[in-house]
């Protein structure tokens, strides 16, 4: 099995371009999984009562008893659980466009929750139409990775509840921050491999192939997938 290698899928193009017979072709792989194009996946221990993040985020929402969603640090939504009640509007908001508008990042944001060393409890805004939050910044190695969000029910969150999500939100920000990581890494062997390939030629605008990737944005996603 070959998973989180975008090289993978360059390296044939790249043989041709020089000249060379490729060493195999994509056809003679079946495709698995998404792996860093896919941010619910979780690489645990067999041992692990969590293989996605929906598991995390739901286990989040049993114990605070409310409904909860996770989101990167650029407030992308990557997993939410439901729970009965009303949802207001930034819930709303969230779920269907998949992230928070920016301003009410912005607003988030004010409360000091990239800064903050533990939960923030965020107060209800009637005029924006929003309840209270409690955000749990999902940290790894003191770094935020994202935001575990619970919607605070009227009778608020007990002590116990909270520390338990707490550990959760610390797990969630190792595995954002893995996953970040291995993205990058990603980047890096497809641009070597460009570099390599046939001396980093340079092309009509006299800018090299490393260069041009990087503006264009290439390569983004990785793929698993084994060898027929």
């Amino acid at each position: 099995m070959l998973m989180a290698l975008s090289a993978v899928v360059v390296l044939p193009e790249a043989e041709r371009v020089s000249g060379r017979k490729p060493s195999y072709e994509m056809a003679q792989f079946t495709p698995i999984a998404r792996v860093l194009g896919d941010p619910n996946l979780l690489i645990v221990s067999a041992s692990s009562p969590y293989k996605t993040v929906q598991d995390l985020v739901d286990d989040a929402s049993a114990i605070l008893l409310a409904p909860v969603t996770l989101e990167d640090r650029r407030f992308r939504l990557l997993a939410f659980a439901a729970h009965a009640g009303d949802a207001d509007s930034v819930r709303v908001e969230t779920v269907m466009s998949r992230g928070a508008h920016p301003s009410t990042r912005e607003w988030f944001e004010g409360f000091g929750i990239a800064r903050a060393s533990g939960p923030v409890h965020i107060p209800a805004d009637p005029e924006r139409g929003t309840g209270a939050r409690l955000c749990m910044p999902a940290r790894w190695h003191g770094v935020v990775q994202g935001y575990l969000w619970a919607v605070e029910p009227p009778e608020g969150l007990t002590t116990d509840r909270v520390r338990a999500a707490t550990v959760l939100a610390d797990q969630a920000g190792e595995h954002l921050a893995r996953l970040t990581s291995r993205r990058r890494e990603t980047e890096r062997l497809v641009l070597d491999l460009l570099d390599a390939e046939a001396g980093s030629r340079s092309g009509p605008a006299g800018i090299t192939r490393r260069e041009d990737a990087r503006v264009s944005g290439r390569p983004r996603r990785a793929g698993g997938c084994r060898r027929r």
